[in-house]
């Protein structure tokens, strides 16, 4: 008979607790969530801002033809394509918004999963024991990233070029970063 996992009873609550909030991870029985890494809001910005950019100059434009424009023409069709513009700009604004909420990357006391949703029927799933994450690193490309602290968390197995684990828009990665090494380390030493 397998003999039941130890925990103490802050990690059976942590285990609970983590089961409850992460359904869509599983969770075996001596695990449980140490970390959900933090995604900037600062993609959903610029992702709205483009939205109410392309807007504001589809209306500018509608109005600017219709002012200069000496022939008496149909006023509905201009309406009516900027109402559909102005509805579709919301649909794909809130499309990829979801698609930016569907990926994450959270770290347990064993694994690590991470999840990159590409486009609303395509998504990868990752996960990986601890033991076998080699190197772990951030990076931050550019001057939007430098400049609202944020960027790309990226993980490797031990002993292969090609899998490595990736987030990016992680808010403070500098930051988020420390305990990730420093479970990685502990998993290393077997602590």
């Amino acid at each position: 008979m397998a003999e039941e996992p130890k925990l103490t009873t802050a990690e059976q609550a942590d285990h609970f607790r983590s089961r409850r909030d992460y359904p869509e991870l599983n969770l075996m029985d001596d695990e449980y969530v140490l970390i959900d890494v933090r995604r900037s809001t600062v993609y959903l910005g610029l992702v709205w801002a483009t939205v109410i950019f392309v807007f504001v100059a589809l209306m500018v434009m509608f109005f600017v033809v219709d002012f200069v424009t000496p022939i008496e023409q149909d006023r509905v069709l201009p309406k009516v394509m900027l109402v559909f513009a102005a509805v579709l700009g919301i649909l794909l604004g809130v499309l990829v918004s979801w698609l930016y909420r569907q990926s994450y990357m959270i770290i347990t006391n064993t694994r690590v999963f991470c999840r990159t949703q590409h486009t609303p029927f395509a998504f990868v799933n990752q996960t990986v024991e601890l033991e076998q994450i080699g190197n772990i690193h951030y990076k931050k490309n550019g001057i939007l990233p430098t400049m609202f602290d944020y960027g790309t968390v990226e993980m490797s197995v031990e002993g292969s070029d090609d899998v490595s684990y990736s987030l990016s828009y992680v808010d403070q990665p500098q930051i988020q970063i420390v305990p990730i090494l420093e479970i990685a380390q502990k998993v290393d030493k077997g602590a």
